[in-house]
């Protein structure tokens, strides 16, 4: 950590003693976090205030052991995040739609979690940019910590991360936690952390959809701190990005499905079994689990629960087969959740669609909204 850092850490020590100790123990862990700190802005913050809204956020949410636990410790297991590939690639390719990233550039991930971005990233690509990220929840943060990956506990709303650092950003896979209210904000405030020309990615689920409905009806039923978040329109995620200042702004319909490979002689039957149990945990599904055990339910029942979520209608197979972000074998494109042999190793395939929005920062930074 530079002189300039320590000094400017130290003399916040006197206003908030916790968050003190955290920005100097994540300095002291990774050098390079000092140079994405706002030194200068962040004296004149009331950290005890910054750190009780944080904490305020997390209730209800990956705070709690139930979820935050178990869904962190799936995201940290990569070849069960590998099972996403196919959207994650599609999300770096409409980052790099301007330029093809470097080991130089940075990569700032606005809704971190634990850095599931960077892990697939990681085993996915020969070269990928230098990871910083960015969660309120306190339990991912620190799993990722572990890790070894850059990510800071902050209200991006809040200046504790300067402007103008990232030549990528992305918001993926939990964007609808963000409550309607402050999507704007939240927006800008990502949008001001990329440098001039930088390119945003944000993604989520289209309201109304089946993949949508995975979270609003069966998470939100069978989580015991349920899930009471709202998803997105059509059109929504790009209007967001417009009023946030960017440039040259598109929407696109994201094939996101889990591939899975089957164990070798394990039945059909046994592989969709497989996989309910795996959602189950990653999305830590406590109440499905204890009236499956308890009513010992059949695979079959849980099949009919869980089935009509992954599913695509004719305009999703359209829209997804007409979008050049998704280089995705044809073999691997399904209505409803099978399973296949695919290059002589057999696979299931459960289908899922999101929405992705990207824009691009301007050259004239100054005609960015303020946060």
């Amino acid at each position: 950590m530079t002189t300039a850092a320590s000094n400017s850490l130290s003399g916040l020590r006197a206003k908030e003693d916790n968050y003190h100790k955290f920005l100097t123990k994540i300095s002291a862990h990774f050098p390079e976090a000092a140079h994405y700190l706002n030194h200068e802005q962040m004296q004149f913050l009331d950290l005890k205030a910054v750190l009780a809204d944080l904490q305020r956020i997390e209730l209800g949410g990956f705070s709690h052991e139930n979820v935050g636990g178990r869904y962190g410790r799936q995201q940290l297991n990569t070849p069960r995040a590998l099972t996403r590939s196919h959207g994650y690639l599609a999300l770096s390719r409409l980052l790099q739609r301007e330029r093809r990233w470097c080991g130089n550039d940075v990569l700032f991930d606005a809704l971190a979690g634990n850095g599931t971005f960077d892990r697939v990233m990681q085993e996915l690509v020969v070269e990928r940019p230098k990871y910083v990220g960015n969660d309120v929840s306190i339990t991912m943060v620190r799993q990722a910590h572990r890790d070894n990956r850059l990510v800071f506990y902050s209200d991006l709303r809040t200046p504790v991360l300067r402007d103008g650092f990232a030549d990528y950003a992305v918001s993926a896979y939990g964007t609808h936690h963000v409550p309607p209210d402050v999507r704007q904000a939240f927006v800008n405030a990502a949008a001001r952390r990329l440098k001039a020309g930088g390119t945003l990615v944000i993604q989520d689920f289209v309201e109304g959809r089946p993949t949508a409905c995975w979270y609003s009806e069966c998470i939100a039923q069978f989580r015991s701190c349920g899930h009471n978040y709202q998803h997105f329109t059509r059109g929504e995620l790009g209007a967001l990005l417009l009023d946030a200042g960017l440039a040259n702004v598109t929407e696109h319909m994201i094939y996101d499905p889990f591939v899975m490979p089957v164990e070798p002689g394990s039945s059909d039957d046994a592989a969709r079994g497989h996989f309910y149990a795996y959602l189950i945990e990653l999305f830590a599904l406590d109440r499905l689990e204890r009236i499956a055990a308890q009513e010992r339910l059949s695979g079959r029942t849980l099949g009919n629960l869980i089935l009509p979520y992954f599913a695509m209608s004719a305009q999703d197979m359209d829209e997804i087969s007409r979008e050049s972000a998704n280089v995705v074998a044809e073999a691997l494109i399904e209505r409803v959740l099978t399973v296949k042999n695919i290059d002589g190793v057999r696979c299931l395939v459960a289908p899922r669609v999101a929405i992705a929005a990207v824009g691009t920062r301007p050259l004239r930074i100054s005609q960015f909204p303020p946060l």
